[in-house]
């Protein structure tokens, strides 16, 4: 398994089309909070709730209190997409680029070739 991790970039073009639906964005993060989102708010003149979560259910929890707060879009996943949509929400997904996306490739391949070997 190799993760396609999502780059700072990723994240603001996904915040620039979350803001098309308001100014108060919720942004879900795996384990621990994505740093460096005061600037992300300062740029786009927006709100930056993050969602952390490590189980579904947190993910699920914390997007459910985030629409009933008056979260305008959640940026994530599509997983994140899906429970936005499902709650009323709205959501965007992330999407990594094509650098990240090739370099997990790179990344696949050298672990499949290290396995061969052994």
């Amino acid at each position: 398994v190799v993760k396609i991790s999502r780059t700072h970039l990723d994240i603001l073009h996904a915040l620039i089309k979350a803001k098309e639906f308001g100014q108060y964005i919720g942004l879900t993060s795996f384990a621990e909070p994505t740093h460096g989102i005061e600037i992300f708010e300062e740029l786009l003149s927006i709100k930056i709730r993050q969602i952390v979560f490590n189980t579904t259910q947190e993910l699920i929890d914390g997007i459910s209190k985030a629409v009933d707060d008056g979260i305008n879009c959640v940026v994530g996943g599509g997983v994140c997409r899906k429970i936005a949509t499902d709650l009323g929400g709205n959501g965007i997904v992330v999407l990594p680029s094509k650098e990240v996306i090739f370099q997990a490739l790179r990344e696949a391949r050298a672990i499949a070739s290290v396995r061969r070997r052994e």
